[in-house]
């Protein structure tokens, strides 16, 4: 029984080591959207083509226009290899000319999971903004298929009822 006792406490150790190991594991995966999401979009700012890659053309939507609809229409890879450049730099520029900064965006996080996505925000606080993007949930086929602004509560509530349902009540 006594020569047990040493196998018995490196079982221990062993299970202990790859409990730790899943847990690190996890929790890096958990951030891996994040970095994810925060290295494509400082490459769509800095206009840098290489993040074309990582972005899923046929259905990406960005900031209430979708990009993917006129994708799909290009008839040809070299068309649509064009396409992505061109849209990497006017992103660049609009961004810059409005005055945009990287730096100015904080608080990455992941915001939800729904659908088979992974919701990732992050915060625009000179703007009281916050900034979403989409990307699938699957860790290993990584592609950024939406940015889009977080639209505010009154806004939201504004949006589902429409201008046409909203009344005016006296208060008396």
């Amino acid at each position: 029984m006594a020569q047990n006792q040493p196998a018995a406490g490196i079982g221990y150790v062993v299970m202990s080591l790859v409990t730790i190991g899943l847990v690190v594991f996890i929790v890096r995966m958990s951030h891996h959207e994040v970095e994810f999401c925060r290295r494509v979009f400082a490459g769509l700012v800095n206009g840098d083509s290489r993040v074309c890659r990582l972005v899923d053309w046929d259905r990406f939507k960005a900031l209430e226009t979708d990009v993917g609809a006129v994708y799909r229409q290009l008839p040809n890879d070299t068309e649509k290899s064009q396409y992505q450049r061109t849209f990497v730099e006017h992103f660049s520029k609009s961004f810059r000319d409005t005055g945009g900064q990287f730096k100015s965006f904080a608080n990455w996080r992941r915001e939800d999971t729904l659908d088979g996505q992974v919701v990732v925000a992050a915060d625009y606080p000179s703007k009281h903004s916050t900034l979403l993007f989409r990307v699938p949930a699957s860790w290993w086929k990584k592609r950024l298929f939406a940015i889009q602004w977080k639209q505010s509560a009154e806004r939201q509530v504004y949006a589902d009822v429409g201008p046409e349902t909203i009344r005016t009540t006296t208060l008396g």
